[in-house]
């Protein structure tokens, strides 16, 4: 019998029977009293799932059981059932008792790795959440992110979305259909003035959760070297109870372990989407904690134009970018795609400060007056120009050294000192 491929994807470890068209997945694997076991899914490249179940790997007993079963299903040989469990048994216990190698963090690679698919919003080989409302253009802005880095532009001639190569891209769709994307595709082309490009993005249809249909998955990424994976939407492909924290963990790990670029499409919650403050994706705390960036998109205007703004909500890898706007012009046959004034309603309130600032005279600026202007409270104003982390943003964004900046936002009724304090 010829020797299994074997590895780790995210959270799970996987043995791989080529010569058999089987996959042995085991997740949530624990060393007990009574001994190591897992969960084991196997699946058939025909027969699709043949078992789920929980196993003591290193008991001959539970495996002979285990055995029993899937021969039941798929009568091959109770025998043959038997030698593929226990080896693929031994492997995944090997795999789980040998640590990843250690890497010397002071080394550096020949030369500089590319870190970013967008410059600080969208790193490579990391996940990265375009999360809003239904309608709110999330789709078409992954899409149009897509051609962008396909044709080697801007997304919507933005300065700020400046997209890295990408070469092949696979579009996993649990919402819309490949007629859909078809037509959009073709229409941003067309607003672009290229040829749709062929044999670089790949469609997929999605009927059951991400973690179910990961072997085909990876097995399309394999095949056809994508380098960018579109996931549209979070919430059914995390497959039931979208909002648990187990379902998150598993999807968003599972993600993970398939290494190349991802941009996950998520919604949120009614709350959220009735709120005029900043959202998180829908769902578990662990879907913004797992991702490494995460960026609201928010929708003004309907009919013929959609204006729509980027909220850059968290970022692992620097600091978070200003917002950005695109407006989405659509007529028969063709979308196009350019760069609009960003709607600060919904951006922090550092933002909205510095805004204010901006367009105004400093030093005619109390705190009433802010509040006036932006929506908040004088007191949140105050509290918001004493935090370190606002000054900073402040001062890097007036030029001002700490001193000065204090004097940008005064109290009412407070006389401008020639000697304010830091």
């Amino acid at each position: 019998m010829a020797e299994p491929e074997s590895g780790r994807l995210g959270d799970s470890l996987w043995v791989i029977w080529k010569s058999r068209a089987l996959t042995f997945e085991f997740l949530i694997i624990r060393e007990t009293n009574e001994g190591i076991a897992a969960e084991l899914t196997v699946r058939g490249d025909e027969q699709g799932e043949v078992f789920w179940g929980r196993l003591n790997l290193a008991s001959g007993q539970s495996r002979a059981a285990v055995a029993k079963h899937i021969e039941a299903t798929v009568p091959v040989g109770l025998s043959v059932w038997r030698t593929l469990l226990e080896q693929s048994c031994r492997e995944v216990i090997r795999l789980h008792r040998t640590p990843a190698p250690v890497v010397d963090l002071a080394l550096h690679p020949e030369a500089p790795p590319q870190l970013w698919l967008v410059p600080w919003l969208i790193p490579l080989d990391h996940t990265s959440i375009l999360f809003g409302d239904g309608g709110a253009t999330k789709s078409l802005t992954a899409l149009a992110l897509a051609l962008a880095g396909m044709v080697g532009v801007p997304l919507g001639g933005h300065p700020a979305w400046r997209v890295a190569a990408v070469k092949r891209v696979l579009y996993l769709d649990w919402e819309g259909t490949a007629d859909t994307q078809r037509e959009r595709l073709h229409g941003l082309a067309r607003s672009l003035g290229v040829t749709t490009p062929t044999e670089c993005l790949y469609y997929q249809p999605m009927h059951s959760g991400f973690v179910d249909q990961l072997p085909a998955v990876r097995r399309l990424v394999n095949k056809h070297a994508i380098d960018l994976l579109i996931v549209d939407s979070l919430a059914p492909a995390s497959g039931a109870e979208p909002e648990s924290s187990d379902a998150a963990v598993r999807t968003m790990m599972a993600l993970r372990g398939l290494g190349q670029t991802r941009i996950v499409v998520a919604h949120v919650s009614k709350v959220a989407a009735d709120s005029a403050g900043p959202a998180r994706p829908f769902g578990s705390v662990f879907v913004q904690n797992l991702a490494r960036s995460t960026i609201e998109v928010r929708r003004t205007g309907d009919g013929p134009e959609a204006s729509v703004t980027l909220y850059h909500r968290k970022s692992n890898f620097g600091r978070l970018m200003d917002a950005t706007a695109l407006t989405y012009s659509f007529s028969p046959g063709r979308i196009d795609c350019r760069p609009a004034q960003p709607d600060l309603s919904a951006a922090s309130l550092s933002t909205r400060i510095l805004d204010a600032l901006a367009s105004n005279h400093p030093e005619s600026l109390s705190y009433q007056a802010l509040s006036d202007m932006i929506g908040s409270t004088p007191e949140s104003i105050r509290k918001a120009t004493t935090r370190s982390d606002t000054r900073s943003k402040l001062a890097f964004h007036s030029g001002s050294d700490r001193k000065t900046l204090i004097s940008l936002v005064k109290p009412p009724g407070v006389a401008q000192s020639s000697n304010p304090e830091p």
